[in-house]
């Protein structure tokens, strides 16, 4: 009975040791069968990422690979997202993107710079000869202004025949009638421009003749009271007193 029943307990304890390592095996080639399965990335390019080694799995058993990206970062990435082409760079290439977005033609679209008021005055330029919904284009494309063709589809044949827009200044027509044209534009002040618009009054004193604004600028004397003065009938030898 005894001999018996150490032969039953070794049957049964050999029995459980064979139950578990039938367990282990069969855990083991299942991970060995998972391995071999998943595609070996390494050196493929995705994008601007080039694979350079396995990094890990997650909990969901879904492979991690180490990428190099062409900038010279590292990143993780998951092999999906690189097959997918979610992930093909480390950052970098929607960091450019964003960049690209916030600048035209090379320059911050904010307009913060003085290069950017170059822009500015370009695209101000064609929306009031162009755009009927421009506040200002009654004064310009309804009376027949317009843009010429070398300014109107390109920035750069515009900065190349006007230059910079310097500080304080703006884009003037030298004939007010006439289109945005090289020979017709120039960078002006304020009162360059209020010496050279339509509604201008030219006033002769002395031998000279100047608009209003130069003449208020030369006596000290403000353009209101020199308007409310001719306006009164004064005459020009008394409009300076």
């Amino acid at each position: 009975m005894i001999t018996s029943s150490r032969t039953e307990e070794t049957k049964n304890c050999f029995g459980i040791n064979q139950i578990g390592s039938r367990c282990v095996s069969i855990i083991m080639i299942r991970r060995l069968r998972e391995d071999c399965s998943m595609e070996n990335l390494v050196g493929e390019r995705f994008g601007r990422l080039k694979v350079i080694g396995f990094s890990h799995k997650d909990k969901r058993g879904k492979p991690y690979w180490a990428c190099q990206c062409d900038c010279g970062n590292t990143t993780i990435s998951r092999a999906d997202s690189l097959k997918s082409g979610k992930a093909n760079s480390c950052g970098c290439l929607s960091a450019e993107r964003i960049v690209r977005i916030n600048t035209v033609h090379g320059r911050c679209s904010n307009g913060k710079k003085n290069g950017d008021a170059t822009y500015r005055s370009w695209h101000s330029m064609k929306q009031r000869c162009c755009d009927p919904n421009a506040d200002q284009y009654y004064l310009y494309g309804k009376r027949g202004i317009k843009v010429c063709n070398r300014w109107l589809h390109s920035f750069e044949n515009f900065v190349a025949d006007m230059g910079e827009r310097p500080a304080g200044t703006t884009i003037d027509r030298i004939d007010s009638n006439g289109n945005y044209e090289p020979g017709n534009c120039r960078w002006a002040t304020a009162e360059e421009q209020n010496n050279n618009t339509r509604s201008n009054h030219f006033i002769s004193f002395e031998g000279k003749t100047k608009t209003l604004a130069q003449w208020s600028h030369e006596v000290g004397i403000s353009e209101s009271t020199i308007s409310s003065r001719i306006a009164r009938g004064w005459k020009s030898d008394r409009l300076f007193a």
